[in-house]
């Protein structure tokens, strides 16, 4: 919708590796897609369970191509391993995400516990000018070294990460 109330709730309570969003490709991958204005989560803030997973579309967590011009905007996230997992083939255009953009979103409940983020509020890896802006990522579990507020890898091309608060790490 044009609003900003979050009136759609989106929960996938599996045990087994949940996702509560899943955007996949084996090829050619997807096009403009928003997930705006909902509520997000899963039954699971241990490995392997994703809020919004972009990535392939046979197995989660490996990488996807050309899921392009993907929008994530105004959610509320919290109870999975990863917020957003974002992960394209390449940081190129031919293959990688193309102008992922992820603003205005609160990922991690407002008080740390049973809902909090199990390692990471956003993961980015395989992207061609990605835009993080405008987010609260807050209560974050992450004892693993390699927990995070806001990661990217050597495969993002560009970009842009700002005006993001981070806070209430354990």
């Amino acid at each position: 919708s044009g609003g900003t109330d979050k009136s759609l709730t989106i929960t996938n309570s599996s045990a087994t590796s949940p996702a509560a969003i899943w955007i996949g490709s084996t090829g050619a991958g997807t096009s403009g897609n928003t997930i705006k204005n909902s509520i997000i989560n899963t039954g699971s803030n241990t490995a392997t369970s994703y809020g919004i997973a972009i990535s392939n579309a046979t197995t989660i967590g490996n990488a996807g191509a050309d899921n392009d011009n993907v929008t994530i905007q105004n959610n509320t996230i919290t109870q999975c391993y990863y917020g957003v997992f974002a992960s394209g083939t390449t940081a190129t255009s031919a293959g990688g995400l193309d102008n992922l953009s992820i603003n205005n979103n609160i990922i991690g409940p407002a008080s740390a516990g049973a809902t909090s983020i199990g390692l990471v509020g956003v993961r980015i890896d395989g992207a061609v000018n990605p835009a993080v802006t405008l987010n609260t990522i807050q209560n974050v579990n992450g004892v693993a070294a390699s927990s995070g507020g806001i990661i990217t890898t050597s495969a993002v091309a560009g970009g842009t990460i700002s005006q993001n608060i981070i806070q209430n790490f354990s």
